[in-house]
């Protein structure tokens, strides 16, 4: 599936494991797998780029964003396109 620059999407992909004390056990052969949504930056061979939060363009029409998150494709096992459903809500009576 073709996915377009800006949509929201769900990317599962692959990340090591990490041993955080000295330890004398056997090193760990984890591989975690992840599941990251935001708006889909860059997709190519290379990499999956994907932000989390982004804002409206500015006059300029830059966009003001963080937490891009840098994926390399190798480690990517599927890229899912979400589609926003509209949330019906009630109104309160005046």
């Amino acid at each position: 599936m073709s996915h377009t620059n800006g949509d929201i999407v769900l990317v599962t992909w692959l990340d090591a494991a990490r041993q955080t004390d000295w330890t004398y056990s056997k090193p760990s052969t984890d591989i975690i797998p992840i599941t990251s949504v935001g708006f889909l930056i860059v997709k190519n061979e290379r990499v999956t780029v994907v932000q989390p939060h982004r804002h409206h363009p500015d006059a300029e029409g830059d966009i003001q964003h963080v937490g891009d998150m840098v994926i390399p494709s190798c480690a990517v096992i599927s890229v899912e396109s979400l589609v926003p459903t509209p949330i019906k809500t009630k109104r309160a009576k005046p």
